[in-house]
């Protein structure tokens, strides 16, 4: 029995300054449904509930913080991305949001997208905390909207934090088991790599709030939810 197409429900204005991706996504072998507003798109989605709704704010010319809020209201489990352009004031950014792309971007890229959280909706090996969501096989993190391919020790040191959530990791431990030494003369490198996880999951990484550094000891890791 062929596997079943999975639907997207794309949101965009009549008039847009971008090109549509409709016709690009029912090549790729998804079944489209358009919606023009919010309103639109919960009544479609009541009638053909989808697998992820694509919004394009942008040409909507709005946040797109009401229409995704109405969106997850009524369908909880809904991935969404969010298109925005250049101007988008990142403060008003909806945390409801799976993804959020800013124009210009290439079609390969909203497809990579696409792809990642299909596969996450099939796996469970993902740690969903929050704002924080991990796939360690695919070395990816979600992280307030957006997305982040990681080095695999970046991966790996994220990984061991999780493991330990709300404890404190010393220093050598992180380092002996992420670069597989006994030799912990010099850990700069460490420090580098920490900064790399920081800019990856924490909303400002100059303030962190997720990875804590316990001054003498080590970091400590405080996610928002527990780890599923």
């Amino acid at each position: 029995m062929a596997a079943t197409k999975k639907r997207i429900i794309l949101i965009e204005g009549k008039q847009t300054e971008h090109p549509s991706f409709f016709f690009s996504l029912q090549s790729k072998g998804y079944e489209v449904d358009l919606a023009r507003n919010g309103v639109n798109a919960v009544a479609k989605m009541t009638e053909h509930p989808a697998d992820i709704a694509v919004l394009d704010a942008a040409s909507l010319h709005t946040s797109g913080k009401q229409i995704i809020s109405s969106l997850k209201k009524k369908f909880p489990k809904l991935h969404i991305i969010l298109i925005v352009d250049e101007s988008y004031d990142k403060s008003k950014l909806s945390t409801e949001a799976d993804i959020v792309l800013t124009h210009p971007f290439t079609l390969h890229k909203l497809m990579n997208r696409i792809n990642v959280i299909l596969a996450d909706s099939e796996r469970d090996s993902i740690v969903d905390a929050g704002s924080l969501k991990f796939d360690p096989e695919l070395q990816i993190v979600f992280s307030h909207g957006n997305s982040f391919a990681l080095t695999p020790r970046v991966s790996a040191l994220l990984e061991m934090l999780i493991d330990n959530q709300g404890n404190i990791v010393p220093r050598e431990d992180l380092y002996r088991e992420v670069w597989k030494t006994d030799n912990v003369d010099d850990m700069r490198t460490l420090d580098v790599h920490i900064r790399w996880l920081r800019e990856a999951i924490e909303e400002d990484p100059k303030h962190p709030k997720l990875l804590q550094t316990i001054r003498g000891k080590g970091y400590r890791l405080l996610l928002p939810n527990q780890v599923l």
